[in-house]
Order: structure tokens, then C-alpha cells, then sequence
């Protein structure tokens, strides 16, 4: 298996558990749906899904002055605020008491609701980070190889028009989300900018101007917080957050399990030797781990530094962090070392790894409330 047929498959099980969130079964109306995640794609800095989510927003009958600014929505959704922004920078102090603060008058949330809100929002925050990285190295990969006649501008990166013609208009989606509606978000332009690709007519950009999130790093001396290690077998995806995930929202627990399991397995398939796919899986997984504070006490950190380069360990944190602050020059310029397809593939890791991390902080501070 090449590293772009791994990438498609993991795009596969991505766009179906994600379809089931905005558009299956659920306590929420889709209207609201999109726009928490709109909410989390504003945190991010990510203009192309926060674009994608407004437009999705009116499509689904919300009322256009919420997209004015946060304090227009209801109280409800004002709520999530402080929450949104948490996970969005420092997901390891979320407490229970955050999440009490939603369970209780006024705006108040059911125990489904909340948990729908959570997921969209852990799910938007990990595929923001890897959505900026894919189209990244799309742009990457189409200079590193001719194109087609007539599919490259002058400056032989893809054509305006021929990247457009790819994006599929809003108002023909309705029954899920379109790949290239959802990534084809930006593309550099001549002075090493970005321009949105998505098209819309919703103004957004005033509403992004609000965000003054900043990622933080874990560590235990923050200074003025108080950050400790998530101890891993303390609270496990597969003891814990998948039986509390299954009690309040059944199919989509199974959903992102095969997802998990499909994609750490199929990793193996880009090796010719399957211990050294597993041991290379294993070290990229928990490093993002560290990076997020959670704690695996048996799991020999050595490994990390044998499998793992310092070159893909600085790609590592800069995926892990806020890369849609950046412009593909500075991207390229910090990456120019490692392989597109060593890219590609840590690029689908790393996003699972922090999905399930976010995953776990949010269904921690949950469960601690049961």
C-alpha cells in the first residue's frame, strides 16, 4: 500500500464517521450541529471550514445573525465558548467542572446533546490540523512532478481555474461532504499567501478576527496553571471512553472504533517488515501523546528517539500544533527533509492520535460527573 492509498482510506472512514455526525441520527438539529463546528474551525483559524460550516449553517435552515458573532447565538451555545477554546490549546485542563457548568441552568444541555456537541467539536479541531497538512503537500506533490497540459498557470503550480473547477458548489451537497469541498480549502497565491477556495456567500472574515487562541505546549510548570499527567491506563479508549461513548451515542462508538483499529493496522501495510511498522505506528502515537500530556507508564520512551528523526519530530509538533498559521513557504521550508509520503503517512497518524486524545480529556471530565 502506497502512503496516498493509506491517506484515502483513512479519508474514507474520516468522511463517513463525520457524516454521521453532522448529518445521522442525533439529539441535535443540524443547523446547530454545523455551527459548533463552525465554532471549533473559528478557534482554529481554519477560513476554509469555517466558510464551509457557515454556508452549511443557512443550508440547514440556521438563522443568519448568528453568524455575526458569539454573542448573537443563544446562551446554550455561548456556553461552549471556554470549553471550545480549551481543546482547541490546552485540552488537558478540562475539568469536570466546565462540564458541570453546561448541565446546568441556564442554556441547559442533556447528557446527549453535550456528548454530540463534544465530538463534533474534538472532531473538527483534529481534522482542521489535518486538513491544512493535506493540502499542504498537495501543492507539494504537484510541483515535484509535470502536470497535464493546460492544468498549470505560469507559474507552473495548478491553475486557479483548474482547482476550482474540482470544488463542488454548497448547494449540491445534501446527502454528505464532499472531499473536495472540505479540503480543497486554500491554495498559496503569487506573494506566498492564501486564498479561500470554498465557494460562498457568507463573510466570515471579521468573525475569525475575534480569535486570540494560542497554542500552548504541555507542561507540568505552566506558569499559573496546573497541568498533571492524563495516566493512560487510568482512563483508556478501550476500557473506558468507548463503553461511555457507546452508552450515549451507540453507532458512532463502533464507528470510530473500526476507525482506530482499521487505520493503526493498515499502517503496517506501508513496510515490508510488520515489526518495524509496528514499533514506527507505536512511536509516532505516543509521542503526540506526550506532546498532550497523556502518560503511558509501561511504554518505553526510548522508542521514540530510535524510530522517530528529529526532522519528523519537529513535523510532529508542528502538525500537533496551529498549521493553519501557516503559509506553505514556511511550511515547506521546515519539512524540505522528510519525503511527501513520510509526510503524508505521519500526517494520518498524528491526526488519529490527537482525535483520540482529545477525545479522552472531554470524556474524562464527563464521566467524572456520572
Amino acid at each position: 500500500m502506497s502512503s496516498e492509498e493509506f491517506q484515502n482510506l483513512y479519508l474514507d472512514y474520516a468522511f463517513r464517521n463525520q457524516n454521521h455526525l453532522l448529518l445521522g441520527d442525533g439529539p441535535l438539529p443540524f443547523s446547530v450541529r454545523h455551527y459548533i463546528a463552525l465554532m471549533a474551525a473559528v478557534v482554529r483559524s481554519h477560513f476554509g471550514l469555517t466558510k464551509y460550516n457557515a454556508d452549511q449553517f443557512l443550508y440547514r435552515g440556521g438563522s443568519p445573525p448568528w453568524l455575526n458573532s458569539l454573542d448573537s447565538v443563544p446562551p446554550k451555545l455561548q456556553n461552549l465558548r471556554e470549553i471550545n477554546e480549551i481543546l482547541a490549546t490546552e485540552p488537558w485542563l478540562l475539568t469536570p467542572s466546565h462540564i458541570s457548568k453546561l448541565l446546568r441552568n441556564p442554556g441547559i444541555w442533556s447528557l446527549a446533546e453535550l456528548m454530540q456537541a463534544l465530538l463534533i467539536l474534538t472532531s473538527v479541531h483534529s481534522l482542521s490540523r489535518f486538513s491544512t497538512v493535506y493540502d499542504f503537500l498537495k501543492l507539494e506533490d504537484a510541483r515535484s512532478f509535470p502536470l497535464p497540459e493546460g492544468t498549470t498557470g505560469d507559474s507552473g503550480t495548478p491553475s486557479p481555474d483548474s482547482e476550482r473547477s474540482s470544488v463542488m458548489h454548497m448547494d449540491s451537497i445534501d446527502c454528505g461532504i464532499n472531499y473536495a469541498v472540505f479540503f480543497s480549502c486554500c491554495k498559496e497565491d503569487g506573494d506566498g499567501g492564501e486564498t479561500p477556495l470554498i465557494p460562498t456567500n457568507i463573510e466570515v472574515q471579521g468573525y475569525l478576527e475575534d480569535v486570540s487562541t494560542t497554542y500552548h505546549e504541555f507542561c507540568e510548570r505552566l506558569t499559573g496553571r496546573k497541568a498533571s499527567c492524563f495516566h493512560f491506563y487510568d482512563y483508556s479508549w478501550q476500557d473506558h471512553g468507548y463503553s461511555l461513548l457507546n452508552r450515549l451515542y451507540m453507532e458512532y462508538g463502533v464507528l470510530l472504533d473500526e476507525e482506530f483499529s482499521v487505520i493503526r493496522n493498515e499502517s503496517a501495510a506501508l513496510y515490508d517488515r510488520a515489526d518495524d511498522a509496528v514499533a514506527y505506528t507505536r512511536a509516532v502515537w505516543n509521542y503526540v501523546f506526550q506532546l498532550f500530556g497523556v502518560q503511558l507508564e509501561d511504554y518505553d520512551r526510548s522508542e521514540v528517539d530510535q524510530r522517530l528523526s528529529l526532522e519528523l519530530k519537529s513535523f510532529i509538533k508542528l502538525v500537533s500544533s496551529f498549521p493553519e498559521r501557516l503559509h506553505l513557504p514556511v511550511f515547506s521550508r521546515f519539512t524540505k527533509s522528510l519525503k511527501i509520503a513520510e509526510k503524508r503517512h505521519a500526517n494520518v497518524l498524528v491526526h488519529e492520535a490527537i482525535f483520540q486524545v482529545l477525545l479522552l480529556y472531554s470524556l474524562r471530565a464527563l464521566c467524572k460527573l456520572m
